[in-house]
């Protein structure tokens, strides 16, 4: 209040001041230009500089905010538009969690511009487009991806990889994760999703070839990678050359000779080879490898398959059977593998006795089988019948292997 008077104050003494100045002497002001002139008092023409700088700071005050203004507004549209797409961006996750594909897809890729991360939209849109069988939207959803987000390369390709393999396209897994391993050669996860696809496209070659890296880069658990490259081995020779095929032989113990020693050791891998070279016709390779792995030891399904195998000349089986039978003298299966060897040897008498000796130590199917079609052959159908229905009991499965012919008096039996 006492401001406010002081100013009142000096306002009515400058007032009364200038007014008696102005009435004393009026003053006199002239503008000329060119052939114009303009005439007036010095206290008007003080009046007009006074209101005329007042104007234009008006004027300059209004413009400068009316700029103010349009930038605002762009600045609150733009906002707005971005708080629509974080929004919409949101909508479009949760419907993917839902399994709502087709509008999630266009929930994420309607606003993906205007977001600070679209990597989040293209990748979500990616997997939607996935979902509903689109491959070509979602590799150019991801596509997107890598363009807008730098340094995103290798994230995304794995992203595709693992996309690809969800819906079966293997191949193309492959070949995706082939280009990301030049970016990255020791990325565990690159290897497991790389060793997964090689596992479904069956291409046991590179499994091996790839188990090196798995190993060294601890992309896979100790335990669980030894169990899956025994597995691998085992795949590597399911399908063996043709039999009869000249180079058959070779080509397998090429392979076999390729394979790290530690696998070669492994009695399933052992038993996989083995029926690789009897598939193609090596049976005196294989029957040397069995030898000589249950030298260095002793496996029961071995044993088993040594018995199976059959060579033109039986001695050197039949000799290291029955070497091993004078430390084993009581094993029911080298029993069973040593009558299944006398059979192919024709030798009834020794495989029957073989085969008794072997079911008296234990009660198998396939002894009790083998030994029931032997005795039909010799025309023993009592005893014969006895142990076929022993065989069915237990389920036993039986190698072909040559029997004697019928007796004439079974013979007639049998046409009667």
């Amino acid at each position: 209040m006492r401001r406010a008077l002081i100013y009142l104050v000096i306002a009515v003494v400058v007032g009364g001041a200038v007014g008696s100045l102005m009435a004393r002497d009026p003053g006199y002001v002239l503008v000329t230009y060119d052939d114009m002139s303009f005439e007036t008092s010095l206290w008007f023409a003080l009046f007009g500089l006074l209101a005329g700088y007042f104007i234009l700071r008006l004027t300059i005050g209004l413009t400068s905010r009316l700029v103010r203004s349009g930038a605002g507004v762009a600045a609150w549209q733009q906002n707005r538009r971005r708080r629509v797409a974080q929004a919409r961006t949101i909508r479009g996750l949760l419907l993917v969690g839902e399994g709502d594909w087709s509008g999630a897809r266009k929930a994420l890729l309607a606003d993906a511009s205007q977001v600070e991360a679209p990597l989040i939209n293209y990748v979500g849109a990616a997997r939607a487009a996935n979902e509903l069988g689109d491959a070509a939207d979602r590799d150019a959803s991801l596509q997107k991806a890598v363009d807008t987000t730098p340094g995103s390369k290798l994230a995304i390709a794995l992203t595709q990889a693992e996309l690809q393999m969800s819906s079966r396209q293997y191949t193309q897994a492959v070949d995706t994760l082939v280009a990301a391993k030049t970016l990255s050669p020791n990325s565990p996860r690159m290897l497991r999703l790389l060793a997964g696809c090689y596992e479904h496209l069956g291409d046991w070659q590179s499994l091996l070839e790839l188990a090196s890296d798995l190993q060294r880069r601890a992309a896979i658990a100790p335990d669980e990678l030894r169990a899956s490259m025994l597995r691998w081995v085992a795949g590597y020779f399911e399908r063996p050359v043709a039999a009869g095929a000249a180079d058959g032989g070779q080509a397998l113990i090429a392979r076999w000779n390729g394979i790290d020693k530690d696998l070669r050791a492994d009695a399933g891998s052992i038993a996989a080879y083995v029926n690789a070279l009897v598939a193609a016709g090596a049976n005196d390779e294989a029957e040397a490898t069995l030898a000589k792995a249950l030298r260095q030891e002793w496996n029961e399904a071995l044993v088993a398959l040594y018995g199976r195998v059959r060579v033109e000349r039986t001695e050197r089986q039949i000799s290291a059977a029955e070497a091993w039978l004078k430390a084993r003298p009581n094993d029911p299966t080298l029993l069973l593998a040593l009558g299944r060897i006398m059979l192919a040897n024709r030798d009834w008498a020794k495989a029957r006795e073989y085969l008794e000796a072997s079911l008296k130590q234990r009660r198998d199917a396939e002894t009790y089988a083998e030994l029931g079609r032997l005795c039909l052959a010799m025309g023993e159908r009592p005893r014969a019948t006895e142990l076929l229905s022993q065989a069915v009991a237990l389920g036993g499965q039986l190698p072909e292997l040559p029997l004697p012919d019928a007796t004439p008096n079974d013979a007639s039996a049998a046409r009667s």
